[in-house]
């Protein structure tokens, strides 16, 4: 679980390659990038995000489940290897 973010900004996970489950519950948008290479990140929950940004999970090969409750707008989100 993330402290109460309102933004993950732009490549602030790239590359994570241990991260599997987030909880980004308070966070409103998701910037470029922020979590591209994560590639065992297989569950995130974003119940609040309003914005996601080009290729914010590209290369997350292992994606199953991603919950986005109050989607406004969305560029680029799978791409890249997801």
């Amino acid at each position: 679980t993330l402290p109460k973010v309102k933004e993950i900004w732009d490549k602030a996970f790239c590359e994570c390659k241990n991260l599997e489950i987030i909880d980004a519950s308070h966070a409103e948008q998701i910037r470029t990038y922020a979590f591209y290479g994560c590639s065992s990140l297989k569950q995130i929950s974003l119940p609040n995000v309003i914005g996601i940004g080009r290729y914010s999970f590209g290369g997350c090969s292992l994606f199953e489940q991603i919950s986005l409750e109050n989607m406004l707008s969305c560029i680029d989100i799978v791409s890249d290897g997801c």
